[in-house]
């Protein structure tokens, strides 16, 4: 794993993250745990909605993106989420493959906590008919690297 910090963040440098095989046996089961909505878990009850078949609900392509980013070998030096803005313009199917990227936009040394840096993401991921599924930003609190060993959070 390459753990990267503040100083070596490249802004507009588009990273690839990957991709991911969605099946019909994964969305049903997350959704009956966490989502039980008839979209997600009964193929009728889909097929009679709105999005015309199965889709996977949202939190569980959050969970897809946290996946993708965890198995991805470069890691930034993340301490903390500040926030997380995300739109969704499309369902996530039974059957698609989703591509992952992710690119920073805005970096700034934070004002108060000294070591730290303060980093804003775009992470898009798109399916194989090169619609968007997953639109983010998020900032995040970078550690950076001389401030790498002896860092407090309060």
């Amino acid at each position: 794993m390459t753990q990267v910090y503040f100083e070596d963040i490249e802004l507009d440098v588009e990273r690839q993250l990957g991709s991911y095989h969605v099946s019909k046996n994964e969305v049903v089961a997350f959704a009956k745990e966490w989502d039980p909505q008839p979209f997600h878990t009964d193929e009728q009850a889909a097929k009679e909605s709105i999005y015309g078949g199965l889709t996977g609900s949202s939190i569980h392509m959050m969970a897809v993106l946290s996946k993708v980013i965890s198995r991805n070998p470069v890691h930034y030096a993340v301490l903390a989420n500040l926030s997380t803005q995300f739109s969704m313009p499309n369902p996530m199917r039974v059957g698609d493959t989703l591509y992952f990227s992710s690119h920073a936009y805005e970096k700034r040394l934070s004002k108060s906590r000294p070591g730290i840096g303060i980093v804003s993401f775009k992470t898009l991921v798109i399916n194989q008919n090169n619609q968007t599924v997953l639109d983010t930003t998020t900032t995040t609190m970078v550690s950076c690297r001389q401030a790498n060993d002896s860092l407090e959070i309060d």
